[in-house]
């Protein structure tokens, strides 16, 4: 058999030789005649290779080693091969010191990063309105801004009038009314706030309107109804640092004014950055300033208005809310007017129906023609908006009956006459537009102050719900529409009979108001253009909304931004101190120098290695 020995090595023991052989010959005998062909002494470390570049052992027989004839072996040295396995051993050694450095610098550079985020904080607010209650979950950032804290709506309840009721609803069972309350906050709160949050999470209750009534009326009752909220509430461990206050009734004009709060927040017009020098300077420069909007809210029972006025410093005391919010103080005219919400409005022209028609059957004019409907005496009269010192500050007058045969178990039937015409002078009856002691005749009705309207206004709750009913924002971002739009608007849809009324899709749980909407919609044009003096030539600087970028507009994300003045700013508790993490940036970067050192090193092993190279196999000396 013959073998072709190819030498890797240089200088006398390089070249190429066949050599017959037999199977029984030693891989040290090919050595050997390799050495005495090329006339070169025999060393202990040459060695021969397989075309599988293993190395022979040298006792070993050809036979044993799997050699045939033909196959081509390559002598090496063991030197060589020492110097090719310590070059792949600095190649290894690099590689886990990169990945040692790189990886190291990675994890503690996302931890840095994640422990010094802002700690999250979470507050319940729960509007307590006299038709239901609105729960809302609030998140911001425990670092504040300017003192104030960026709030971002993480869920509310919306207008779930089953599982989140009307507080006020539960005069006479007061006890009942936590128990009442614990649907919604199972339902829209407690899903919503991570459970280890819990213990820190305030929980703010305002009730409005209703409870102010029936505060005023049954204070005993009042107080009941808030007790068994707060018992309710610190079974969840909830922060309740001070109950009295965090769970309580709140003014009007607070409710006018975190309302105000909440409209400019989501529309962006406070100046967040007030911190920021560049924006300061761009503002010098361009004679630019940061543009507010008024608010319009309507409720059950009560409707507010707030705005910036041209002249703040000339509003009267008892119009005046002042407020800080991101570190600026604004001076708005907030007022609210209780009794004038959709429900006590509704309520108070039955009323005035009844006396004027003094009988049990009774026509009204804004009601669809075909359509009667029954309410009992104290449907009607049984009311704070109607009788009583509410009643007197409110409307001017009580409600009264002239016939005393009637008493509390007297029902009244109201005969609908689809006529929008004398709905709009009934409507106008609620109302004083002609008393006013302020000079200049400033007054919305009733001798309400009002200063000269200024700027742009957001209405919503009850003011959307009637316009949005009317199709008057459909397809329409803005909210805008004309005067003469509306008025067409009130006009064909109060000319409707029953038959043609029913016919119009609403949702099943706002079925029953279907047929107050020609109220609704006379009331709420009566308000804004008698009331509060809005014209054909100003109309477009109202906007309707029933949300802004899918955030509900209302008091409660106002009352939450001003709640963060007064909560202190949590600090951050990162993970390691800075210089802690400087001197394992600068220990990581060390095994990155290491790395970069091994695989030079490496490389200049393996080119001395590679000095000389393999023959191949065929044109070699």
């Amino acid at each position: 058999m013959e073998v072709t020995i190819q030498s890797t090595l240089g200088d006398g023991a390089s070249g190429r030789l066949t050599v017959a052989t037999d199977p029984t010959q030693t891989v040290d005998s090919l050595i050997a005649a390799f050495c005495i062909d090329k006339n070169i002494q025999q060393k202990s470390e040459y060695a021969l290779k397989s075309k599988d570049d293993n190395i022979l052992h040298v006792s070993r027989t050809l036979g044993t080693c799997g050699i045939n004839s033909g196959d081509v072996l390559y002598l090496t040295s063991a030197e060589s091969l020492a110097s090719r396995i310590r070059c792949n051993q600095w190649w290894v050694l690099a590689a886990v010191c990169l990945m040692i450095g790189g990886t190291g610098i990675t994890i503690i550079s996302i931890v840095k990063v994640q422990g010094d985020s802002p700690i999250t904080e979470y507050a319940v607010v729960l509007d307590a309105g006299s038709t239901h209650t609105s729960a809302f979950v609030y998140s911001w950032p425990a670092l504040k801004n300017n003192g104030t804290g960026e709030v971002t709506q993480v869920s509310t309840s919306g207008r779930d009038h089953t599982k989140c009721p009307s507080l006020s609803s539960y005069g006479d069972n007061p006890k009942q009314a936590g128990t009442a309350l614990k649907p919604c906050v199972d339902t829209y709160i407690a899903p919503h706030i991570p459970e280890a949050s819990y213990h820190k999470t305030r929980v703010f209750l305002g009730a409005t309107a209703g409870m102010r009534l029936l505060d005023e009326v049954d204070h005993n009752a009042s107080e009941q109804i808030f007790q068994s909220v707060r018992s309710m509430i610190a079974d969840y461990h909830f922060l309740l640092e001070n109950p009295t206050k965090q769970i309580r009734i709140i003014s009007g004009r607070e409710e006018g004014t975190y309302a105000w709060v909440t409209v400019n927040h989501l529309k962006n017009s406070f100046r967040v950055n007030k911190n920021s020098k560049w924006q300061d300077l761009m503002s010098f420069f361009d004679g630019s300033t940061q543009e507010t909007l008024g608010a319009m809210d309507m409720g059950g029972a009560s409707t507010q208005l707030s705005f910036v006025p041209a002249h703040p410093d000339q509003l009267p005391r008892n119009y005046t809310s002042d407020i800080v919010i991101y570190g600026e103080k604004y001076d708005l005219y907030s007022n609210s007017f209780l009794c004038y919400g959709k429900v006590e409005a509704e309520r108070q022209m039955r009323a005035v129906l009844v006396e004027e028609m003094n009988g049990t059957m009774v026509l009204n004019p804004c009601g669809p023609l075909g359509k009667s409907t029954t309410y009992s005496y104290a449907d009607v009269f049984e009311a704070p908006c109607t009788k009583g010192p509410h009643a007197l500050r409110a409307w001017g007058r009580e409600s009264t009956l002239s016939k005393s045969t009637w008493n509390k178990n007297t029902t009244f039937r109201f005969v609908g006459t689809s006529n929008s015409t004398a709905c709009a002078r009934q409507v106008t009856k609620l109302f004083n537009f002609t008393s006013c002691s302020w000079p200049h005749h400033s007054c919305s009705f009733n001798g309400k102050y009002i200063p000269h309207l200024n700027g742009q206004y957001l209405a919503f709750s009850t003011f959307f719900y009637v316009v949005d009913f009317l199709n008057l924002t459909k397809n329409n971002k803005e909210g805008t529409f004309s005067l003469p739009q509306f008025e067409y608007a009130i006009k064909d849809f109060c000319s409707k009979n029953w038959t043609q009324m029913k016919d119009i899709p609403i949702a099943p749980e706002y079925a029953d108001q279907l047929e107050l909407y020609c109220f609704d919609a006379h009331y709420v044009h009566t308000i804004l253009t008698k009331g509060y003096n809005f014209t054909k030539e100003n109309w477009h600087t109202i906007s309707f909304k029933g949300d802004v970028n899918g955030k509900t507009i209302g008091w409660a994300l106002g009352f939450m931004l001003n709640a963060t003045n007064s909560i202190s700013s949590e600090p951050n508790t990162p993970a390691f101190s800075l210089g802690v993490f400087i001197a394992l940036v600068i220990l990581f970067i060390i095994f990155l120098a290491i790395a970069i050192g091994f695989a030079c090193f490496a490389h200049e092993t393996r080119g001395s290695g590679n000095q000389y190279k393999r023959m191949t196999e065929y044109g070699s000396v």
